[in-house]
């Protein structure tokens, strides 16, 4: 009996034993060998990303280059100045731009569509080089170099757009580097200057002014008128620039009384001035004082050359185009006005299939 005790206690005794807790400090001791072993885990990948790299780049060469050919036409380069060669593309500067000026638009569109791009660029005997790489694989090299000789320019400005977004497509539709003049204060302004600016096109304010012939010739919401003081003319061309964005020039809508009193062009021009805007005289009048007072006054100005469609014929167009490419070849640049007229843009379309000796450039460009 004895003996069946002390076996009885000797089993409570090791049953005790067995339910005995962990020391805390053992967990502890767990957890820290958990995390030595995690960390160690975690830096052997350091340094060695290329470990988790496809073997594949994402994106081909050919988007990137389409995607890259894209952005420089949105900022005014054409075709022309555009060469393709087996291992690059070599894009002619216009005289007058730096490499930079198209450099960081091109790299901030291609990060903004692939993140994952590296773009390398630096100087070499021949131009500024741009190079573009994806996971060690080179998919795009671009040569930007200034030409020995340069074509001379025409610029075309389209007049009067703001009304009607579907004419303005139309227009935007032709795929060349064309200048959008609109007028402010109309239902569609807006929306046609945000559109417009997305596909790369340059914009001017459109500013309606006192035509000879008032009220029977009405220039519209937003004019400037001779009878205006300092004042009111102030206020009225900055409630059209805020109305307005992306704007980089001014030209006149009709203001063939306006633009003849100095006086008054004078505090037009303090205010391009003020909003660094430049300003394009479409010679409404032979007596305007655009160009004179502008000068005065330290503003960067150009007058028209030659109106394309005031016969609102296509035929006529062409004889009026022909006259424009005369007078670029002649002086090294020109500046024609039309408008948004059916038989406009059929004549438009046709005389911009057959360039030749000539560059198409937005209206800026002129100024250079």
């Amino acid at each position: 009996m004895t003996t069946k005790r002390r076996s009885k206690g000797t089993r409570r005794k090791r049953s005790k034993r067995t339910k005995r807790k962990v020391p805390p400090v053992l967990y502890g001791l767990i957890l820290l060998a958990a995390g030595v072993v995690l960390y160690f885990l975690a830096t052997s990948f350091k340094g060695k990303p290329t470990l988790l790299r496809p073997k594949v780049p994402p994106v081909s060469a050919e988007v990137v280059r389409s995607l890259a050919e894209a952005a420089l036409f949105e900022r005014g380069i054409t075709r022309q100045r555009i060469s393709i060669t087996p291992s690059e593309l070599q894009v002619a500067l216009p005289k007058g731009f730096k490499a930079e000026e198209f450099i960081g638009p091109l790299k901030k569109r291609l990060r903004r569509a692939f993140p994952e791009l590296e773009l390398k660029t630096w100087q070499t005997p021949k131009g500024q080089r741009l190079e573009v790489r994806a996971y060690g694989e080179v998919l795009l090299k671009v040569l930007f170099y200034h030409p020995p000789e340069e074509l001379p320019r025409v610029s075309v400005v389209v007049d009067d757009l703001g009304r009607d977004p579907q004419v303005a497509e139309v227009i935007m539709a032709l795929g060349q580097p064309l200048t959008l003049a609109l007028l402010p204060l109309r239902q569609h302004t807006r929306e046609i200057a945000e559109e417009a600016h997305r596909r790369g096109y340059e914009l001017l304010l459109h500013m309606p002014m006192e035509p000879r012939g008032y009220p029977l010739r009405d220039p519209g919401e937003g004019a400037l008128f001779v009878s205006m003081d300092e004042q009111r003319i102030k206020a009225s061309i900055e409630r059209c620039i805020e109305a307005l964005p992306y704007v980089q020039g001014v030209n006149n809508h009709m203001g063939s009384r306006f633009m003849e009193h100095a006086d008054k062009v004078a505090i037009l021009m303090e205010e391009l001035r003020a909003h660094g805007l430049f300003f394009l005289d479409s010679l409404t009048t032979p007596r305007s004082k655009g160009l004179s007072v502008a000068k005065e006054v330290g503003v960067t100005a150009i007058e028209r050359d030659v109106f394309l469609d005031n016969a609102h014929d296509e035929e006529d167009f062409m004889k009026q185009w022909r006259l424009l490419i005369q007078r670029a070849r002649h002086r090294g640049k020109a500046v024609g006005i039309c408008h948004p007229y059916p038989s406009t843009v059929k004549a438009l379309a046709r005389a911009l299939a057959g360039l030749d000796g000539v560059e198409l450039v937005p209206l800026s460009w002129t100024l250079r």
